[in-house]
């Protein structure tokens, strides 16, 4: 017969709480605007680059929704126009269109959406490269998902930790996944304790109240995803932390390859093995 003592109700309410939020995640990955939709990632050209299916094109998108010539994106200094060649409707941000100049979501602007079926692609800007991305709401690879894996809950891994800001706040290269080196605002740093040792890593801004935590831990490769593993960190007024590892998510670039996920800083690489949060068993990027 087991010693050990029944969960508490406060246990209980975390556990629940927990499970709750992974299902979410779990919800939004399942979504039509979720990464797991994901179809194509292509950089452009100064010039015309031209889309289709047409395994020729430049831009090349499903075939079950798109014809083998859509038409072209003309680049120009930034500066991506869209022109329609094929008599298939296409609605630019709901507008059924045959020319149009696309925004991207460059300073965190809603890009341009281009509608083609069930097919979406807009314009995005990461470093000083501009790229078309897609969604297929009809992705194999979303009907074949089949939901992610988790550590056991574990209180232990939800600790405390403390901001220190950089005065002013700096703006770091950070290396993606893909090459391509994006500027990214670094607030300042956060120390906690965890497993009887000190840690002092640097977080991204994660908007109002929150920070935002690339890194690695000794399980990378093996029981989690190897490049690096996220974390949203709620910070209180009196520059407070909650680091929830049990709430530790893998990056788009593990359930795709048409995504260009920030890589951890020397930093946020731990040699500690974090056994919380999500795991990873797949083959995309290892």
């Amino acid at each position: 017969m087991s010693n050990s003592l029944p969960p508490s109700a406060s246990e209980i309410s975390y556990i629940n709480e927990i499970k709750a939020w992974r299902a979410d995640r779990e919800q939004k990955l399942r979504a039509n605007d979720g990464w797991i939709t994901l179809c194509a990632l292509t950089w452009l050209n100064e010039g015309d680059n031209t889309v289709g299916s047409d395994e020729l094109s430049d831009i090349v998108l499903p075939a079950s929704s798109v014809p083998a010539q859509l038409g072209k994106i003309h680049f120009n200094a930034g500066v991506a126009t869209l022109i329609i060649s094929s008599d298939t409707p296409v609605h630019v941000d709901g507008v059924v269109t045959r020319q149009a100049v696309l925004r991207s979501d460059e300073n965190h602007q809603t890009p341009s959406y281009v509608t083609v079926g069930d097919v979406t692609f807009f314009v995005i800007k990461r470093g000083e490269h501009y790229g078309i991305r897609a969604r297929d709401k009809n992705s194999p690879e979303l009907k074949a998902f089949g939901g992610c894996t988790w550590f056991d809950v574990n209180p232990n891994y939800r600790v405390t930790g403390k901001f220190t800001p950089h005065v002013p706040a700096r703006q770091l290269p950070v290396m993606t996944i893909v090459g391509i080196t994006e500027p990214t605002t670094n607030p300042g740093t956060v120390s906690f304790e965890l497993e009887g040792q000190s840690f002092q890593i640097e977080a991204f801004d994660g908007g109002k109240h929150s920070l935002f935590i690339v890194f690695r831990d000794a399980t990378a490769g093996k029981s989690t995803y190897g490049s690096s593993r996220f974390l949203s960190a709620p910070i209180a007024d009196d520059g407070t932390v909650a680091l929830d590892f049990n709430k530790a998510f893998n990056p788009p670039c593990a359930f795709t390859v048409y995504a260009a996920c920030p890589l951890p800083l020397p930093s946020n690489i731990l040699a500690l093995p974090i056994k919380a949060g999500e795991c990873y068993s797949g083959g995309i990027h290892e």
